[in-house]
């Protein structure tokens, strides 16, 4: 009799070491299986270094494992007096439609105050489906007078000295410091008389405006052209790179030495 419950208590014992594993198997991939039909808010860079007064903007991507369904985006943390908006294709949207297995996309517009004081805000949103899921996604702004995530624009040598004759050619890193691509439009305050064209670095072709991927800088070649009788002094151009959240500005200085003329001798007639 002991010998045989013996036998059975082996059995139990070897069924349960068996089945264990198998049971776990299966509660993992469970798991696995609702995680992957659940909702996903995200943004490349949650967490940012913003000046007063700046204009920001955070890339959303809302990933659907479940249903194609409706998805409701709400801003449901802010700090006082900061002005947010959620755009889709240049519109207002509290709704983005996410496919099965899919990606779905919007944008946060953040305007920071030009009185706020240095330090770390936070902004909370969710997402929540019409079918199911939902997820939350808390963005970081730290606040700070220099502002090292505005988008700069940097010259190699920002003042260049010679005669009114001469072409003085500058070269200018215009930086992306956003979290998204960016259409810079450029322009030049030249005094009157002054021509300035604008090429990508090592290019020949004049152009008013350049997309900048995010995190990039690209190479501007700057040519100023001064009036041929100018007068000798120092000239400022004021030059800028505008984008739809902001803009980022540089002052090229020229400094005319002279106006030279080659007097040759009267040849004798004749």
């Amino acid at each position: 009799m002991q010998k045989a419950l013996s036998r059975k208590g082996i059995l139990i014992s070897l069924l349960f070491v068996l089945i264990t594993p198998l049971w776990l198997l299966v509660f993992s991939l469970l798991n696995a299986a609702a995680a992957q039909t659940g909702l996903e808010l995200s943004t490349r860079y949650p967490g940012v270094t913003a000046a007063p007064g700046e204009n920001l903007t955070f890339p959303l991507e809302i990933s659907n494992g479940g249903r194609s369904q409706a998805v409701k985006l709400a801003i449901t943390q802010k700090p006082d007096g900061w002005t947010t908006a959620i755009k889709g294709n240049g519109r207002l949207v509290h709704e983005v439609f996410a496919g099965s297995g899919s990606l779905a996309a919007a944008d946060l517009n953040v305007k920071v105050p030009a009185d706020t004081a240095p330090g770390e805000y936070a902004i909370v949103l969710r997402a929540v489906g019409r079918v199911s899921g939902a997820d939350s996604l808390r963005l970081s702004i730290l606040v700070s007078k220099e502002g090292s995530g505005a988008d700069r624009l940097v010259a190699q040598y920002s003042e260049l000295k010679g005669p009114s004759s001469a072409t003085f050619n500058f070269r200018v890193d215009l930086t992306n410091n956003s979290a998204k691509e960016q259409s810079f439009s450029l322009g030049a305050a030249a005094p009157r008389g002054w021509k300035v064209a604008i090429s990508p670095a090592y290019k020949d072709q004049q152009i008013a405006s350049l997309s900048v991927k995010p995190g990039e800088t690209a190479g501007l070649d700057i040519k100023v052209t001064p009036p041929a009788q100018v007068e000798a002094g120092e000239y400022t151009i004021p030059v800028q790179a505008v984008s739809g959240s902001g803009k980022a500005g540089t002052d090229l200085k020229v400094i005319i030495t002279g106006t030279y003329t080659w007097n040759l001798p009267r040849l004798p007639a004749g």
